[in-house]
């Protein structure tokens, strides 16, 4: 029984870890977004 509870807890552990890496990789890709944008336009302009 405590094996079990403590398998499930390892579970929901790594599915919040998994949920929160990807919420900060998100919010980085978002804030970097007009960044790249930028940068994507210099290259077609200095061409």
């Amino acid at each position: 029984m405590f094996a079990r509870v403590l398998d499930m807890f390892f579970l929901v552990c790594s599915c919040v870890i998994t949920i929160f890496i990807l919420s900060l990789v998100i919010r980085i890709l978002i804030s970097m977004v007009p960044h790249i944008h930028r940068w994507i336009e210099t290259i077609w302009t200095s061409d």
